[in-house]
């Protein structure tokens, strides 16, 4: 019998902006960075790309994550710019936060099932932007709903090392033989959660469905007779 529940929060839990929004938003964040530092859209838009693809490339290669804070300190040195760290991530999240859609279908349904079950709960996201997630927790009632809330920005690691997989077992006082992991992707989600000892169930709505973990769904309300049927609860 397991005693809690890990759950990805992007494309698992809540849907992610869409890749026209995404490139509004970025056109919107050059535009209000230039306007903050009276530079040219131009400069701005080749610092910031140089930023975030050296950032991509080293927490591919090693696994760890990088923060908001981080990238803006980046993107400003290259236009040998000292200040305005707190104002140019300030312009990072406002930008995004309005465009987020909401929880995936039967989400909310399923997580307080969950919690009348008795299982503890705990988001375990690869993310930069820890805060967005909380703010979107609170817009839709579910913050109060997890016992702890790991994101790989606030712990410097990602999916699928152990480390934070671990980190989500501490928090939670359960051991990983007693938590089910379920995530919409099959390497940091399904392998990741595999090799640090939890089960693990892939969410496949938008992907191909993955043999990797215990179990495959197509969506939430598949989740709970998936456990029964896996003898969990």
């Amino acid at each position: 019998m397991i005693k809690a529940m890990s759950i990805d929060f992007w494309e698992t839990l809540f849907d992610f902006v869409d890749s026209e929004t995404m490139e509004k938003v970025r056109s919107r964040r050059i535009e209000r960075f230039s306007e903050l530092l009276g530079v040219s859209p131009e400069d701005i838009e080749d610092a910031y790309e140089r930023a975030i693809l050296e950032l991509h490339q080293w927490r591919e290669k090693t696994g760890f994550e990088f923060t908001i804070a981080q990238l803006m300190g980046r993107f400003l040195r290259k236009l040998n710019i000292d200040n305005y760290v707190d104002k140019c991530c300030r312009i990072f999240i406002d930008t995004i936060m309005e465009h987020f859609p909401g929880p995936t279908e039967y989400a909310v349904e399923t997580i307080n099932m969950l919690k009348r079950m008795g299982l503890k709960l705990t988001i375990t996201s690869n993310t930069i932007h820890g805060e967005a997630e909380r703010q979107l927790l609170k817009r839709h009632g579910l913050y109060q709903m997890f016992d702890a809330l790991v994101f790989s920005c606030e712990i410097g690691v990602r999916k699928p090392r152990r480390d934070i997989f671990l980190r989500t077992s501490y928090l939670l006082g359960v051991q990983p033989p007693s938590i089910v992991h379920i995530g919409d992707d099959p390497v940091a989600d399904m392998t990741g959660a595999l090799k640090s000892g939890l089960w693990a169930v892939h969410y496949s709505r938008k992907r191909e469905a993955s043999d990797i973990g215990h179990a495959c769904i197509k969506g939430w309300q598949e989740l709970i007779p998936t456990l029964e049927q896996l003898e969990l609860i």
